[in-house]
C-alpha cells in the first residue's frame, strides 16, 4: 500500500487555475443545492494501521466456522504444493512470447 502524499496548497492552486476554477467548491457547482451535504460528517477518527488490524480480527473473531460446508463443489482448502506457483509464474506459461522474439 502506498502512502499518502497530499497536494501542497501551492499545487492546489495551480490545478485549480489550470482548470478555470478559484476553488475546490467550484468543482460542485452542477450539483443541485437541495441534494448537498450542507453540514460536517459525524465520523471517528482515524485509526493507526495496528488499531485497523486489531479491529478487523476483533469483527473477523465473530465469524462461525463450520466443520462441514457444502458450498464450493469441494474447490477450498485443497494442499498446492508451493512448487506450483513457482512453475505457473515462468515467463513461458505467462506469455506466448519466446526471448527472442521481444
Amino acid at each position: 500500500m502506498g502512502s499518502y502524499v497530499p497536494n501542497t496548497l501551492q499545487e492546489q492552486r495551480e490545478m485549480l487555475h489550470s482548470i478555470g476554477r478559484k476553488q475546490v467548491e467550484d468543482l460542485f457547482t452542477s450539483i443541485p443545492e437541495k441534494v448537498r451535504l450542507n453540514r460536517e460528517l459525524n465520523l471517528p477518527s482515524g485509526l493507526s494501521e495496528m488499531e485497523v488490524t486489531n479491529k478487523i480480527r476483533e469483527i473477523a473473531g465473530k465469524n462461525r466456522v463450520f466443520k462441514t460446508i457444502f458450498r464450493g463443489a469441494g474447490a477450498y482448502r485443497h494442499y498446492i504444493p508451493s512448487i506450483v506457483k513457482q512453475i505457473t509464474s515462468k515467463e513461458e506459461f505467462v506469455t506466448a512470447y519466446t526471448p527472442y522474439q521481444a
